[in-house]
Parts: structure tokens; sequence; C-alpha cells
């Protein structure tokens, strides 16, 4: 592994850096607040396409912080979005699976492991299951575990 070396710099000190490499800063005090919030490694990583691709680093003219900034601020927006449609996706396959299967083999049908394909780790499904349902303090599986454990309670005469 080769030894990092830099000296670790302020956020003050990375402006000043990007300033001598051509990048234009027009409110130094707004540049070194979002640093130091985001960081300046990740917030290096959207300055490499303002770049001029050679080893100092050096910003192609007409390049500001405010570029960067956007830059960051657009893939952050877009990976919130991206995030979002996947969730929504999840949620409707997962939905789609379980009224499948709990209308053709009851509503606890994953419990029984003759459902899965015989390599899957149904043991670990449902101690995973378990566990995040004893953590879970969802409103709904709260409501489930309270009103389950009432019904079990009166079954068993208790």
């Amino acid at each position: 592994m080769t030894a990092y070396d830099k000296p670790a710099l302020t956020s003050a000190r990375h402006v000043e850096q990007w300033q001598r490499r051509g990048l234009a800063v027009y409110d130094r005090q707004r540049a070194e607040r979002y640093l130091s919030f985001i960081g300046y490694y990740r917030l290096s990583a959207y300055s490499l396409p303002f770049q001029e691709g050679n080893p100092g680093h050096h910003f192609r003219s007409g390049i500001s912080f405010d570029h960067v900034l956007d830059l960051y601020v657009f893939d952050r927006e877009l990976r919130l979005l991206v995030l979002d449609a996947i969730e929504r996706i999840e949620v409707a396959i997962r939905c789609q699976i379980n009224n499948h299967m709990s209308l053709a083999y009851g509503p606890h049908w994953y419990l029984e492991e003759s459902r899965f394909i015989a390599k899957y780790d149904h043991k670990a499904l449902l101690a995973n299951i378990e566990r995040m349902f004893r953590s879970s303090r969802e409103t709904f599986v709260r409501h489930y575990r309270v009103n389950t454990c009432r019904r079990a309670c009166r079954q068993a005469g208790l």
C-alpha cells in the first residue's frame, strides 16, 4: 500500500488551493462553509469534469465554484429521485408477490420452507424476519404484535 503523504488542510486552505488551480470563487465564506459540510474530497470528485486533465488539476477557463457545487447538487437530487423510484418499485413487487402467495397459500406462506427453492436458506430468512419483527418500531408492526399476542392469550385461556 502506498503511504499517503498529503497534509490535512482546512476548508480555507482547500479553497485557496482551488483558486491557485484556476477555480473562480466569488464568495469564499460560502465555499468554505460548503466544504466544511460536504467535505473537500467528496466535492473534489465533482470538480474533475471541469479540469483540464493534467496532473496539476488546473481548471478550465471560466469555471467557478458554483459549477462544481451545481453538479454535486444535481447528482444528489438525481440520486434521491432514483432511490425513490427504486423504493416504489421494490414495494410494488413485494406487494404483488405477497398478494399472490397469500391468496394461493395463506397469509403465512413464507413460514413454509416448501414454498422456496431447495438451496434457499429459509432458516436465515425466518431468523431475519423475527429479528426485524422484534426490533421494529413501525406502527403497523406494533399493532400486529399487540393484537396477535392478545388473540393468542385468549385462545390459550390466559
